[in-house]
């Protein structure tokens, strides 16, 4: 991706990369076994609401099968290992009736995109529970800004791409309330939850 800091100047000084896609079993399998990690984070997803729609397949593909494939890419590596899969705040079930949610509230999902990552969280669960030397945690976030994210119907990239084009900025749901959060404290909490 022609704006992601894995381009930049230097990274490969500090990082292994290893590129594909998280739903090929057998390249993912092969690296993660290469590499007999202590700690994962998972982050492989189709993250945008509006692809889930446009591309419903697609969405439940990478993120469910790329789960289960992470999983069982692990399950017969003998060592402890960590897991931290990230999912999003949209994996709670919509309750009309109160607006207010927490980590008490219903697993659901109303589109592709938050339904697939309720599934995520419980299949995050059942393996768990079935595999031994292995911590599986799951964290949520959502609405995050910051550096980085150039993807479309994102509020922040938006902006600047109409500034820099010259044109009107269009909300997409101007009555809305969002709780927003800044990538490096989310990242923070990632980190929090892996120690």
């Amino acid at each position: 991706w022609e704006k992601g800091i894995f381009n930049k100047k230097n990274i490969t000084d500090y990082v292994e990369q290893y590129w594909g896609d998280i739903k090929d079993f057998n390249k993912l399998n092969y690296v993660v076994n290469k590499i007999e990690p202590d700690i994962i984070f998972h982050f492989a997803a189709q993250p945008i609401v509006s692809e889930g729609y446009k591309n419903s397949k697609n969405t439940f593909e990478t993120n469910i099968n790329g789960t289960l494939n992470l999983f069982e890419s692990i399950k017969n590596i003998k060592k402890n290992i960590y897991i931290i899969i990230i999912t999003s705040d949209k994996v709670y079930k919509n309750n009309i009736s109160n607006n207010t949610l927490d980590e008490t509230a219903s697993l659901g999902g109303i589109c592709p995109y938050s339904s697939s990552k309720a599934c995520v969280e419980i299949i995050s669960e059942a393996y768990a529970n079935s595999m031994q030397n292995k911590f599986i945690y799951t964290v949520r976030a959502g609405n995050v800004i910051g550096g980085g994210d150039w993807s479309e119907n994102r509020i922040i990239p938006d902006i600047f791409r109409a500034y820099k084009n010259k044109k009107t900025l269009k909300i997409r749901n101007p009555n809305s309330v969002r709780p927003w959060s800044y990538v490096l404290d989310i990242t923070r909490g990632y980190l929090s939850a892996a120690e």
